[in-house]
């Protein structure tokens, strides 16, 4: 049941929430300009903070209407980031197979009703895993959540009983790559035919 304000219950919100803003503005007064940007920036991250760790992150399949959505985004991306453009063809429909139970797995993360992140992953060989469709939105990046999609994809590879997982990248995808360092994945030569791709990595799981 919604509530609702009586119009007494109004007025008092009203000037509880002048009090509130008296309050803050005199906090901040003896605060510097610079000190008062600082201020803003730091209440900023920490918003930003807060509304990544609400982020869900969810199994479905590759062809549902959100994971779709976040593929076209993220295509869409690849497309306007990579010099040579970017094609994806047929692969969202060719490659769903590849990215169900029990060869993989597909993921979204959400936040409310809004798909914020995606990724894949499917056995590439008996014991090795391969991470492909990782994409975080451009608001969404810089709080933590593509590395929280990264070992949600890593957890979903051991479920397949592999021990070593692989990912390629494009090398203007700075961010992703900066990710996957972090996370303790090597550079090895090059061990598919992807014609986008510029960089490999692996990792023993």
């Amino acid at each position: 049941m919604r509530a609702v304000l009586t119009a007494s219950g109004r007025r008092e919100y009203r000037e509880l929430d002048t009090r509130s803003q008296v309050l803050a503005e005199g906090l901040i007064a003896p605060l510097r300009p610079g000190q008062r940007q600082r201020l803003a920036e730091a209440l900023t991250t920490a918003d930003r903070l807060l509304s990544a760790a609400a982020v869900t992150v969810v199994q479905v399949d590759p062809l549902d209407e959100e994971a779709i959505a976040s593929l076209k985004r993220y295509f869409d991306e690849l497309d306007e980031r990579f010099d040579t453009g970017f094609d994806a063809g047929d692969s969202i429909t060719a490659d769903a197979d590849g990215y169900r139970p029990p060869n993989g797995a597909f993921i979204l993360g959400r936040h409310g009703d809004e798909a914020v992140a995606c990724g894949a992953v499917h056995r590439f060989a008996h014991d090795v895993a391969e991470i492909k469709r990782m994409w975080v939105s451009s608001d969404w990046r810089r709080v933590g959540l593509g590395r929280r999609v990264l070992e949600h994809l890593e957890h979903e590879g051991r479920s397949l009983g592999c021990t070593m997982v692989r990912l390629d990248t494009n090398s203007v995808l700075t961010e992703a790559i900066a990710i996957y360092r972090s996370a303790g994945y090597l550079p090895i030569e090059r061990y598919n035919d992807n014609p986008f791709a510029r960089c490999w990595f692996e990792k023993q799981l």
